[in-house]
Order: C-alpha cells, then structure tokens, then sequence
C-alpha cells in the first residue's frame, strides 16, 4: 500500500506545480476554443472570430441549463459535434432542488480538467498530512443511477465516484478506498447499514471524504440508533474487536487512525461542519473547495486554507465572476466582495452561469481567494425575493436544524430547536420587501414547525423523495418546495 502512494504522490506531482505558476488564462480559454469551432455551437456563436478573452465575451452569450438543454437534448438522441468537437463519453445527471435531472456532457477534455486540479488537491493531503498515507480512505459514493426514466444514445452516469479521475486514476484510488456495496434499489437505510458495514471493517481507515457532513453525522446517528443492526454485518473478528467502543460511542477506538476528515464548511453546511469537529475532536478537519457536477471551481491546500481561502481552480475551468451587471475575471477580484461563479469547461458549457456564490477572503500568490456564500437563488411570493444568503445571515450563530420554506400565503421555519415565532418573523422583517408585503397582507405570518426525531435525516429523506441523489443533497436553510415532510408541529 505504501508503493501505491509513492506512485499517486508522484503521479500527482506535476498537476500541483501547476498551481505554482501564473495563470494563463487566456491561452486555455482561446484553446478550448480553437479547439471546439466546428462544433455545432461553436458555429452558432461565432467561434472562429473569438481571438481574446473580450472577444469571447462579446459574441458568447452568458447562459443557464435551460439555455443549453436543448443542445443536450441533441447530445442524448445521439448528435455529434453538437457543443464540442470531442466526443461525448456520457452524460451525468445531476439534481437540483426541483428533483429534474440535469445531463451534464463529460468529454475527455472535461474529464481532463477535474483530475488536473483534483490530483494537485490530493498531491497536497498526501504532503501536508502524511499520516492519511499508509491505510486506507473512504470517498462517499452514491447508489448508482437506475436510469430507468431516461432514453438516451449516450453512456448515462459514472459507474462510480471515483472515474472522475479517469481510468488509471481510478484503478490506483480502488486499491486504496473502503469498498462498499451499494445497489441502485437499495433503501436509504439500506445505503446507511452498508456503508457503516464498510467503514467499520476498516481498521486502517485514514481518510474520511464526505460532501455533506450532516451525511457524516446521520451515519454516526444510525450507528448508535441500532449498534447490534450494523455490527452483525462485520467480519466476527473485527466485530469483537469494536464492539465495546461502539456500544460506548467511542470513535477514537473504533478508527485509531483516521487522520483526516474533509467536507464543506461554508455557507449552510457551517454549523453540521463544526459537530463533525466535536464528533472528532482529535481528527484534522478539511473545508471542501466549490465542486458540481459541472466543473471544478475552488480546492483547498493547506496553503491557502492558512491564507484564508480555496485556490481558484484556473488550471482545469476558465472562472468569470459577474456581480451585478458587470463581469470581471480572475485578476479583478477584490478581497471582501462577493460574486457569482460564470464558468466555461471542456465539456461544452461556454460562460455557464452556475449560481454558485463566492467570496473572495484573501491572496496567495496575487492570487484571490474564494469561500462559498450560498445560492443565488430567491424564493418571491409577493415581491419580497428572499435569498439564501440573508436567511443564512439570519441563523448563521445559531445551532440545529434550520429550513425556511414556502407553505400557502407565506413562510414556514421547519426547526429542531424551539425558537420564538415573533422573534423569526422580526428576523425576516430585516428584509423591507417582506415586511412591506406583510404591511400590505400579502404575506401571512412565518410559522415555526418543531421538528421531532432526527431533522437532517428527514430532509434527506424529503429529498431522496423528490428525485435527488445523495451526492446532489446539499446543505441550505431555504428553499422554494412546498412540499416538505416533517414529524412534529407548529411551535408557538
């Protein structure tokens, strides 16, 4: 085990001295685009005109999904050439909170771009905690897609995680990895009992890479819900082993040699983040950089981490950040200011508005720093746009579980914690366009539903329900569904 990693660290070496270059920006962008001109979209916008960044600009418009579905449409009837030149190796779904899948085009190009910055992130855990190399390492992986609502000429879905890596990188990770064995069909309680049943075998576990940290927490809640339920899924060695830590909740015993855990820690996943770090007091934590489906935009080193922030990942996607009307590239970034992500990939997504909200909180290198904010998105019943970002502001101190949603005329805070209906409403009230709809009786007053039992792993259900997969369930205190499902009731 310990020549695999030499070999990965060696292997991963040169992506991560790219990142100790200057960015050349321009020269990528103007490759891909070369690159991509006889595409069909290349075609439609005027690619062969595009001579510079602000050539690009001018003549590519600045799109959502809804924009490009059509072409991906085309993508899954079997057309070639539609958004890249490149060949189209499959389409990955991903959800959003709406539960309808988006196809996301994976071309080698794309493929090339994630393993360039994930391997520079991995070359700098192997170096900055040397004590992760030596045993093995856990990368959540979802149930693999059933595909059974979608007909398509193209490959739908990786078979796993870890081909983001491309195949070499993912025979070298499989050597490496906690193996579990998840099926399509499998029960969320199901996909719990295996991977515990994973995790608990491995007695060498060093690494624990997460997207959610609330996952993290509801697998731990699972296992102390019914320890005999999963236990007697262990080899009867190990079982014998453990037993008496788990039973005592005693996570140090159990993985003596975890040394790593990594999982978002901004925006909304902030307070789950910080009682990952109490289950784990003697474990490193690790912040994740701004990943999707999509693209790669942000990694963490260590490094940047002790400059404020994740490395933009310039090496692998061209990152424009448009704050109001205006659009400003890499190096125009200010320290303090807050912007939404524009991205364009290999995988033929040119100037793809994603959302995504980021801060820029420090400089490495000249270099701005980002932390993920939140989602632009708004949820409006009467004019009031409430956004994620201000409700987030609104709970960010406070512990527990938190969720603000539409419900007939007006908002709902779904809630583990008993708090103050009067004093929610005064909260939301910072909003003026709230507060003058409430003046106005076109909102009714929030409502505060107490949550009984386990509230994140409610949502996840309530999620799991309306079509997404657990590797798209993120984190967020609002949300425009109406439809949420929730043991308890109203507080008052």
């Amino acid at each position: 085990m310990k020549l695999l990693y030499r070999l990965m660290r060696a292997k991963y070496r040169s992506s991560a001295l790219a990142y100790l270059r200057a960015p050349a920006e321009e020269k990528r962008l103007l490759a891909l685009i070369r690159a991509n001109e006889s595409s069909r979209y290349g075609r439609r916008y005027d690619f062969h005109r595009i001579h510079s960044v602000a050539d690009f600009q001018r003549l590519v418009p600045i799109v959502g999904y809804d924009d490009i579905s059509p072409w991906v449409e085309q993508i899954r009837q079997g057309e070639s050439k539609v958004l890249t030149a490149q060949p189209v190796r499959l389409l990955e779904p991903t959800g959003g909170s709406s539960g309808r899948h988006k196809w996301i085009p994976y071309t080698k190009e794309l493929q090339d771009q994630f393993r360039r910055s994930i391997e520079a992130w991995l070359y700098d855990i192997y170096t900055s905690y040397p004590g992760v190399a030596g045993g093995r390492s856990y990368w959540l992986i979802t149930p693999p897609l059933t595909n059974d609502d979608a007909e398509s000429a193209v490959r739908l879905g990786f078979e796993d995680d870890s081909a983001y890596l491309g195949s070499l990188g993912s025979r070298v990770m499989s050597q490496l990895m906690v193996q579990s064995r998840l099926t399509p069909l499998m029960s969320t309680l199901d996909f719990y009992r295996e991977t515990l049943r994973a995790l608990l075998e491995a007695a060498d576990l060093r690494l624990i890479s997460v997207w959610n940290p609330s996952l993290l927490l509801g697998l731990l809640a699972e296992l102390a819900k019914d320890p005999e339920a999963v236990l007697k899924l262990v080899s009867p060695r190990r079982r014998q082993a453990i037993r008496r830590a788990v039973y005592r909740g005693d996570l140090t015993a159990v993985w003596p040699q975890l040394r790593l855990i990594s999982a978002w820690a901004d925006g909304s996943a902030k307070m789950s983040a910080e009682a990952l770090r109490e289950r784990f007091p003697e474990v490193h934590f690790q912040p994740k950089g701004l990943l999707s489906t999509e693209a790669i935009v942000s990694f963490p080193t260590r490094e940047s981490l002790a400059h404020g922030g994740m490395l933009p990942a310039y090496h692998s996607t061209f990152l424009e950040f448009r704050q109001a009307q205006a659009i400003y590239r890499l190096a125009d970034i200010k320290e303090g200011e807050e912007y939404e992500i524009i991205l364009t990939t290999g995988g033929g997504f040119y100037r793809y508005a994603t959302g995504d909200i980021v801060r820029v909180t420090g400089r490495l290198r000249g270099i701005g720093l980002l932390r993920f904010v939140g989602r632009a998105k708004t949820v409006d019943l009467a004019g009031e746009k409430m956004s994620e970002g201000f409700v987030d502001r609104l709970l960010a101190d406070r512990p527990g579980f938190f969720l603000l949603a539409p419900s007939g005329d007006g908002y709902t805070l779904y809630t583990d914690r008993p708090i103050d209906r009067r004093r929610v409403e005064e909260m939301l009230s910072e909003n003026f366009h709230y507060r003058l709809a409430r003046r106005l009786g076109q909102l009714r007053p929030v409502r505060v539903w107490l949550i009984r039992g386990d509230a994140r792993e409610q949502y996840l259900k309530n999620c799991l329900r309306n079509g997404q997969k657990l590797g798209d369930i993120k984190p967020t205190r609002l949300s425009g569904r109406d439809d949420f499902q929730f043991e308890g009731d109203f507080y008052d």
